[in-house]
């Protein structure tokens, strides 16, 4: 009996002194909050100051009352900033790929900071509106410096490519800032440019691909007679025509990739256009000495005839004056 009552004391006595559950969860949520670490916070001190809010609201209840609602609003407030970091990072990547999904973390973000306020309770205090508000505030610097720093981007670059792309995500950056002024402003440019990128690349292509043709039959004609290596000549020089009005476009849009193989492909076909215009030139002057000697030869005949003819009329007037004289 003696070693039940004491059994029934010992867990009186640690029921009395152990910490609420619901308590011991803000406590919980507290310490991770706490040790959050975000290069963020040097360029968004609001979001900093979010998380001074809710450890504030949390300090003051975690050795009293802690119910589940404001465990689950400082939950909330956590992943906000894990994610506001996430999308920070995402952002600093070079890939277009990482900045739109930054992008849309964002849209989350937007998301979780209206869940928020839908949690607050009036009883949190001054910390969870502070938080709300510097949360909201964070998030929409976040989406200007993005837009901002896209379009100066999209200003900055000559490729096309680069610059359609950097003014999208401007459009979508000020998009989900619900600034549709900008978003609108930015998403004409980039369908503009786009239209027209479209348009140049597809002739561009076009053209590069009719001079790949061209080029691969008079291959295969500059080995055969002198009538194929002339057809090979020509379309060896249609072939660089166009190649070089393929790579005005390229040029244009500062297509790298394009200009590079355009411009291998006009010193192969300068190549086989000096190598057949060599042989057409050793074959055409060949035939021009030879024919040249015919002419001399057959000139050479006539004069000879005509020496000869003229020797025997002469001969014949000369006997005919002698039978005369006799």
């Amino acid at each position: 009996m003696r070693l039940g009552a004491f059994s029934a004391l010992i867990l009186i006595l640690l029921a009395a002194y152990a910490p609420p559950a619901a308590a011991q969860g803000c406590t919980d949520v507290a310490i991770q909050i706490r040790g959050i670490s975000s290069e963020a916070f040097d360029e968004y001190p609001l979001l900093d100051t979010a998380k001074q809010d809710i450890l504030l609201l949390l300090y003051g209840r975690e050795r009293k009352d802690c119910p589940d609602d404001l465990r689950d609003f400082a939950a909330s407030a956590r992943d906000f900033i894990k994610d506001f970091d996430k999308a920070y990072r995402l952002q600093k990547s070079q890939a277009f790929e990482d900045r739109s999904k930054a992008l849309e973390v964002a849209v989350g973000l937007g998301q979780r900071a209206q869940e928020l306020s839908k949690m607050k309770r009036p009883e949190y205090g001054l910390e969870a509106e502070d938080l709300l508000n510097v949360a909201q505030g964070a998030l929409q610097g976040f989406l200007f410096a993005q837009g901002g720093d896209y379009l100066r981007n999209a200003e900055g670059t000559a490729v096309s490519r680069d610059k359609i792309r950097y003014y999208a995500l401007a459009s979508r950056a000020y998009e989900i800032a619900d600034e549709i002024p900008a978003a609108t402003n930015s998403k004409i440019k980039a369908q503009t440019l786009e239209e027209r990128y479209r348009v140049e690349m597809g002739k561009a292509d076009g053209l590069f691909g009719t001079a790949e043709g061209g080029l691969s039959e008079a291959r295969g004609l500059k080995g055969g007679s002198v009538f194929s290596r002339v057809t090979a000549y020509a379309l060896a020089r249609e072939a660089g025509a166009l190649y070089r009005e393929a790579k005005v476009y390229y040029d244009y849009h500062h297509e790298e990739v394009k200009v590079t193989a355009t411009e291998e492909r006009l010193r192969e076909t300068a190549d086989s256009m000096d190598a057949l215009g060599r042989g057409l030139v050793v074959y055409f002057a060949g035939v021009t000495i030879l024919l040249l000697a015919s002419a001399l030869y057959v000139v050479d005949r006539l004069l000879a005839w005509s020496r000869d003819t003229y020797e025997y009329y002469l001969g014949n007037e000369l006997m005919q004056v002698r039978a005369v004289e006799i």
